[in-house]
C-alpha cells in the first residue's frame, strides 16, 4: 500500500503466543501400545465441504470470517476483502487401532487455512504452493497467506494419548473496546467403542491474566462439523489520533456450544506449572466434565418434560387460580421455554473415507 500505510491482518488462529500457557509437549510416548495422536498441516488442494475429505474422518470446525463491527469505514478496499478470505479449518482423523482394530483411536489433528474457490468450494492453500492447487492470489492476498501460515503453524498438541488431544492456538478476541491476546484450547476425545468424537473449546485470555484476573473463558461442547461464523471486530491505530495506519482484526466470540463445567479437577490438571502435561489425568479430566456437562442437560431435559406432562393432563382450571398459576411463570409457555436449553450427550462416529 502507498504513503507507508501497513495494514495488519489477523486470522483465527493469530497474534503471540505463550510458552506458558502452551507448554512443552506431555508425556512419555514410549511406554503407549497406541502411538499418541499427532498435529499434522492438511494437505495443500484439500476441499473442506459439507463432505469429509478423503483419508480424514472428521470435519471439526470451519471459520467462515466477516467483518462485522468496529472501525470498518477506515478500512481499505483491499484489507477488506482480505480480512475475510482465508478460513481456518480444523479436521480429525478417527480410525481402527493399530494394535487392535476393534478399538477406535485418535490419530490426527489437522490444522490449516483454506479460501473459497467458485468451481471447487474451500480449498485449503499454503503460500507456497497456491498456484500449483488452482488458487490465483495477488500480491497482498500472498503476503497475508504466509503471515497467517506461520501464526496457525505456532498452534500445536501440548497432551496426547491414542484417544485424547489437547491443541492451543493463538487468536485475538474482542473484550469491550480492546483486543485482547488469547490462547482458545481444543479438547479432542474420542470414544474408543464407536469412534464416537467429541469436541470441547474454552479460551485463556492472556491481557486479562496479566492484570491478575479470572482469565480462562467458559467452556463448551462443540456442534458435529462446525461452521463457525466468526465476526471480527475492527480497531483501527491513528497516526496522532486521526489518520488510521494499521488494523488489527478480532473475533468477537469465541466458537459457540453447549456450556460444560470447567471443574476444579480439570483446573488442577491444566495447572500451567506442570511440566509436562500429564496426558493421562488431563484427558480423564475433561471426560469427566463433559459427561457431567451432558448429564446435567439430560436431566433438565426429562424434568422440563415431566413438567410437560403434568400440565398436559391437568384439567383446566379457571377463574383466579388459573390467572394465579399464569402469572407464577407456570404452564406450557414456560416450559417450551426451558426446553429449549438442554440437549443430550453430542458425539459424530467416524465417517466414510
Amino acid at each position: 500500500m502507498s504513503g507507508g500505510i501497513t495494514v495488519t491482518i489477523v486470522v483465527l488462529s493469530s497474534m503471540a503466543s505463550s510458552a506458558s500457557l502452551f507448554g512443552p509437549p506431555g508425556g512419555d510416548d514410549a511406554v503407549r501400545e497406541e502411538p499418541p495422536a499427532r498435529k499434522v498441516a492438511i494437505a495443500p488442494g484439500t476441499v473442506v465441504n459439507d463432505r469429509v475429505p478423503r483419508t480424514w474422518s472428521h470435519i471439526v470446525l470451519k471459520a467462515l470470517p466477516r467483518l462485522a463491527s468496529g472501525d470498518l469505514d477506515t478500512l481499505p478496499s483491499s484489507a477488506a476483502r482480505t480480512a475475510g478470505l482465508f478460513r481456518t479449518v480444523i479436521l480429525a482423523d478417527v480410525g481402527p487401532a493399530t494394535g487392535d482394530p476393534a478399538r477406535f483411536a485418535l490419530r490426527r489433528i489437522g490444522v490449516g487455512l483454506c479460501v473459497p474457490d467458485g468451481a471447487r468450494g474451500d480449498v485449503v492453500v499454503d503460500a507456497q504452493t497456491a498456484e500449483d492447487v488452482g488458487v490465483s492470489l495477488g500480491m497482498i492476498e500472498r503476503t497475508v497467506l504466509k503471515t497467517a501460515e506461520a501464526e496457525v503453524n505456532r498452534g500445536r498438541l501440548v497432551a496426547a494419548t491414542s484417544t485424547f488431544a489437547l491443541y492451543r492456538g493463538p487468536a485475538l478476541l474482542q473484550v469491550g473496546a480492546e483486543h485482547h491476546k488469547v490462547i482458545v484450547s481444543y479438547g479432542f476425545l474420542v470414544d474408543e467403542k464407536t469412534g464416537a468424537l467429541r469436541v470441547l473449546a474454552w479460551g485463556d485470555d492472556l491481557d486479562v491474566k496479566k492484570q491478575g484476573g479470572a482469565a480462562t473463558t467458559p467452556m463448551v461442547e462443540l456442534a458435529p462439523k462446525l461452521n463457525y461464523d466468526c465476526r471480527l471486530n475492527v480497531k483501527a491505530e491513528r497516526l496522532l489520533g486521526a489518520v488510521p495506519v494499521s488494523w488489527s482484526f478480532a473475533i468477537e466470540t469465541l466458537p459457540p456450544g453447549e456450556p460444560r463445567p470447567m471443574t476444579p479437577e480439570l483446573t488442577r490438571a491444566l495447572d500451567r506449572e506442570r511440566k509436562p502435561l500429564d496426558a493421562d489425568r488431563l484427558e480423564e479430566a475433561i471426560r469427566r466434565s463433559a459427561s457431567a456437562g451432558a448429564r446435567a442437560n439430560a436431566n433438565a431435559n426429562v424434568n422440563v418434560n415431566v413438567n410437560e406432562r403434568r400440565t398436559l393432563t391437568r384439567p383446566p382450571s379457571s377463574g383466579p387460580s388459573a390467572a394465579r398459576g399464569g402469572a407464577s411463570g407456570s404452564g406450557p409457555g414456560r416450559s417450551a421455554r426451558i426446553s429449549t436449553a438442554g440437549s443430550a450427550p453430542r458425539g459424530t462416529t467416524p465417517g466414510a473415507r
